[in-house]
């Protein structure tokens, strides 16, 4: 029997209730059943919660929330990985210039990371978007390798 936990924070970040209330939800149902803890080497008061999909249908009914289980199965979906191919390369060793291939269209972009020093031009990167910029997912241990 595998059930399905999902983080209290990304269901607080959802239903846009406080951790008051989430607090007060989970005096009012049943632990082990709609929610648990996470063990970990903290001690057991510290402990992360997690809801189970019993406990997020009781939540949006008790709550008056909707249908909260579909919107949490499209925000728990994998997102999408982007790559970049390294065009040039900066004096500022925090930057790299890349194209970057999504949705069928390429742009070129500054691409922030750590160190570019291992990065080689025509090299495959690995990218996320951090806001309104890209950042290097990945960096290289040796230049030009992985």
């Amino acid at each position: 029997m595998d059930i399905k936990i999902i983080k209290e924070a990304e269901v607080i970040r959802l239903t846009g209730l406080s951790k008051d209330e989430m607090k007060e939800w989970r005096g009012r149902l049943e632990e082990g059943r709609h929610w648990v803890r996470v063990p970990s080497n903290r001690p057991k008061k510290l402990w992360a919660i997690g809801w189970t999909e019993a406990g997020v249908q009781a939540l949006s009914k008790g709550a008056d929330l909707g249908e909260l289980q579909d919107d949490l199965d499209k925000s728990l979906e994998k997102p999408k990985e982007f790559f970049g191919v390294v065009k040039a390369k900066y004096l500022n060793r925090r930057i790299l210039l890349c194209d970057i291939e999504y949705d069928k269209v390429k742009v070129e972009a500054n691409v922030l990371v750590r160190d570019s020093r291992n990065f080689v031009v025509g090299m495959r990167v690995p990218l996320r978007s951090d806001g309104g910029r890209w950042v290097a997912a990945k960096h290289p241990r040796f230049g030009g390798r992985w």
